[in-house]
């Protein structure tokens, strides 16, 4: 019988409704994501569904994901330029 594991998924900065409310003003959207590229939910569900159909044998302790734009390690983003 195969051990169980843990698998720790850190994403960046998800592009999601958290801080709708934290934020006054409804300025959320134009502090943390115009301009920006962020992640989105569907990836993070996209990284999680691919470590959960790998094999038994084969054990996922940490996954980092992060906007391009994202410094690694931070809350740091750089704004998108074409």
């Amino acid at each position: 019988m195969p051990k169980p594991c843990v698998s720790e998924i850190v994403p960046g900065r998800v592009e999601t409704s958290l801080y709708r409310t934290s934020i006054p003003g409804n300025q959320a959207n134009a502090v943390l994501y115009d301009g920006y590229r962020s992640l989105q939910p569907e990836n993070i569900a996209k990284v999680i569904e691919s470590v959960i159909d790998l094999p038994v044998f084969v054990d996922v302790a940490r996954v980092e994901v992060y906007p391009t734009d994202q410094a690694s390690g931070g809350g740091t983003m750089v704004k998108f330029q074409r």
